[in-house]
């Protein structure tokens, strides 16, 4: 999805779909209704808690036991997703094309062998009682916020499986969900200047909790985030019309020794691999 798509849905507060060649609706939920989905969350998790379902935890735990799975895994994962971050954020501050583009490559292996261990994992976790809560929270859901049109009047769902459409629904929520998406929708001109010119970021919904949407909410505080940096630092001029880079831009700390901006490769080098990483490293 485009980010005017993106925007478009979010301020309209409905997202279309198909399935099956059938055209269906996502009422997008408001704050007030997603407070409500927690008390579902665990509701279907003590449901799930009496069928004797396990925790991610315990299954993790279960297969480092049989030797399918290890702690060093584990670690590995932490140290990567803290390694992907911190050159994320070492990235945005780099004014040199050649360093960019070389810590790019670093990162790009990272989040490579990162997904390979993600998608490890959760093939043992698939099973667990946080998943089984979701997917049942999922369907309750779906049947709540989906329609479609028949004969121009608006039908609600009577079960999700009356059209099986639990799969497309969870795959347009999950779009709406990722973060640099909705980071490039925020600093759309026509949306931003909006945000940027206004006194308060809730003029922009004078309704408050009643009527906005969750992703209208979270549309609102990176826009927010966006315009507060450009009010308030000195963004160098090569990310000002990089929503990613100037949502992650912070200004460099001065200080009497100079430090070397972050090189996630000689770092890890530095530390006899990422296998030999300890968590006081990442301090």
């Amino acid at each position: 999805m485009n980010s005017e798509n993106i925007i478009s849905e979010i301020l309209e507060g409905v997202s279309p779909f198909t399935h099956n060649g059938e055209t269906f609706f996502f009422k997008h939920p408001t704050i007030k209704e997603k407070l409500k989905d927690y008390e579902i969350n665990t509701e279907s998790e003590e449901e799930g808690k009496k069928r004797g379902i396990k925790t991610e935890q315990e299954l993790i735990d279960q297969a480092i036991r049989s030797g399918s799975w290890s702690k060093e895994n584990e670690d590995k994962i932490e140290d990567l997703q803290w390694l992907v971050e911190k050159t994320e954020s070492s990235i945005s501050k780099l004014s040199d094309p050649n360093l960019v583009k070389h810590n790019q490559k670093t990162i790009d292996g990272y989040k490579q062998e990162l997904s390979s261990l993600q998608l490890g994992r959760s093939k043992i976790t698939y099973m667990s009682l946080e998943n089984y809560a979701l997917s049942r929270s999922h369907k309750i859901c779906c049947e709540r916020d989906c329609y479609y049109i028949h004969k121009n009047e608006k039908k609600n769902l009577k079960t999700n499986s009356d059209r099986n459409i639990l799969g497309s629904y969870i795959k347009v929520y999950g779009n709406l969900l990722v973060k640099d998406n909705l980071i490039k929708a925020a600093y759309t001109p026509v949306y931003f200047d909006l945000v940027y010119m206004a006194a308060s970021p809730l003029e922009l919904y004078p309704e408050g909790l009643e009527k906005i949407t969750v992703f209208q909410k979270d549309l609102l505080f990176y826009a927010h985030v966006l315009c507060s940096k450009l009010k308030n630092l000195d963004i160098p001029d090569g990310i000002r019309n990089d929503a990613i880079a100037l949502y992650n831009y912070k200004p460099k700390e001065e200080s009497v020794d100079k430090k070397e901006d972050f090189n996630p490769r000689k770092f890890v080098q530095s530390k006899g691999g990422l296998e030999k990483m300890k968590p006081e490293d990442k301090l």
